[in-house]
């Protein structure tokens, strides 16, 4: 049996992508083990909260300020002011997922718009606000 074992979690680990950052995800918060990278990343998202989360990664392009991204989330009117540049829509509690980005200078929002009783994630502090450099 130990033997089946060692071979499972070999070919899980295996399976794994190799990440440039990991977010961890908590009720109500991110965790993040690096600086968000520019140009081309693999994103590790980990849910270790009690709820289910997203890790939205949105780029905020020109005057438009979080807030009306923020807006648009909430009520889904209009085109959306934010560019999307990857992410998990949904991730269930204890779940891993990855994705990779290309990110450009300018300003972004990591953020989950889960809606709970006591409102959007993003309210309740899960938001990130970071810039990349040229």
């Amino acid at each position: 049996m130990k033997s089946i074992v060692t071979v499972l979690a070999f070919v899980l680990a295996a399976q794994e992508p190799k990440s440039d950052i990991t977010v961890t995800l908590r009720d109500h918060n991110f965790k993040l083990t690096n600086p968000v990278p520019s140009g081309h990343a693999t994103w590790h998202v980990r849910n270790e909260g009690t709820e289910p989360h997203q890790a939205l990664v949105i780029k905020l392009p020109g005057r438009v300020s979080e807030f009306a991204e923020k807006a648009w989330l909430a009520n889904n009117r209009g085109p959306d002011p934010g560019e999307r540049m990857g992410g998990v829509p949904f991730l269930k509690p204890g779940g891993d997922a990855w994705f990779t980005t290309d990110l450009t200078p300018g300003r972004y929002l990591l953020l989950c718009s889960m809606q709970e009783d006591e409102g959007r994630h993003f309210d309740l502090g899960m938001i990130y606000r970071f810039t990349i450099e040229e």
